[in-house]
Order: C-alpha cells, then sequence, then structure tokens
C-alpha cells in the first residue's frame, strides 16, 4: 500500500536493546518481497547496529509460522522456550535467540 507520502512502505523493524540483550519485537516485509534477501539483509544491520552497541545477544518470539521460524534458523537463531498462551492468549509462542557476540563479521545475518 502507498503511504501518505506516495512511496511503497517495503519492510521495517522493531528491536529494543538493553545492556548486553536487545529484543526484536518485529520485523515485517511486504508479501510481495518476500525471498530476495531483504529480510536478511534487515537483520545484519540490526544485528551490526547492536555489536556495535555492545550487545550480546538478540532474542525474539514467533507464533505458529514455519515459514518465518525457518527464515531465523537460516541466520543461527536457536530455539530456547515455549511460551504457551503467549499469543493472544491461545497460541504457543516459541522464543529464539542468537549468541552474536560468537558470531565473526561473516556470520551476521
Amino acid at each position: 500500500k502507498p503511504t501518505k507520502a506516495g512511496q511503497l512502505a517495503t519492510a521495517f523493524a522493531i528491536m529494543q536493546s538493553g545492556d548486553t540483550r536487545a529484543h526484536l519485537s518485529l520485523l515485517a516485509l511486504a508479501p510481495g518481497l518476500r525471498r530476495r534477501g531483504i529480510g536478511r539483509r534487515a537483520m545484519t544491520g540490526l544485528e551490526e547496529s547492536a555489536l556495535t552497541a555492545g550487545i550480546t545477544t538478540v532474542a525474539l518470539e514467533l507464533g505458529n509460522n514455519e515459514a518465518a521460524r525457518s527464515f531465523y534458523r537460516a541466520l543461527g537463531y536457536s530455539d530456547v522456550a515455549c511460551i504457551p498462551g503467549y499469543c493472544r492468549g491461545v497460541e504457543t509462542a516459541l522464543r529464539m535467540e542468537r549468541d552474536i557476540g560468537r558470531a565473526t563479521a561473516g556470520d551476521i545475518g
């Protein structure tokens, strides 16, 4: 959909950070732009910024979305917990994390 400025919104992300940990709240791409490397590049930028700020771990939660789970696993994220009732009080969420402090520059994103 065009934005108010008339440009198309293609992707956006929201990530909060603390002293050594960051939490990815949202990564969204327009459906027609998926599987083109845009999400991977967005994650690379987020992880590089986090490393610069001294962040060593990025965590996220997601619902029953196998494509998203596969995407994050391919980026090096690991399953760490299941959270019953997390999504709308009904769906079980999966918490995933990645230790970006251990990754080399070529491993980011």
